[in-house]
């Protein structure tokens, strides 16, 4: 009777252990995933608010902020997460894009993960915002 007792205890040790393995391992994928996705998704958003007429301005036209969002969403529809939020604002002349991803049929949201990425709009800006990225 110890014996199996022994063996039980020491099985849901092993299987707590590798749920937190597992678990471990998802949110890791996933900040990765996120943080390909926001690089990506800077440059695309970027490319696509200069093009819809943002020349640095700290409050971009709203057409560009619509393009730079759906040049976004665009990039991180082939990736393995699930965007969860898209978010584009300017300050110092840099295009700071901030991805919210999650797992790929996730209900838990304490898995979602934030990155952010700045993107300059022209060559002779600084890529420098402190705080943002």
């Amino acid at each position: 009777m110890t014996s199996s007792l022994v063996v039980l205890r020491t099985s849901m040790l092993l299987m707590l252990l590798l749920a937190t393995i597992a678990g471990l391992y998802v949110r890791h994928v996933t900040r990765l995933s996120a943080d390909a996705a926001a690089q990506t998704a800077a440059g695309a958003a970027a490319q696509a608010a200069t093009a819809a007429g943002w020349q640095c301005q700290t409050a971009p036209p709203p057409e560009s902020v619509i393009a730079a969002a759906r040049a976004a969403w665009s990039q991180i529809d082939h990736l393995a997460v699930q965007p969860v939020a898209v978010e584009v604002s300017a300050d110092a002349c840099n295009l700071i894009t901030t991805v919210t991803a999650a797992p790929l049929d996730s209900r838990v949201s304490s898995l979602n993960t934030t990155a952010a990425a700045c993107r300059s709009a022209v060559r002779t800006a600084v890529l420098s915002v402190p705080g943002s990225c």
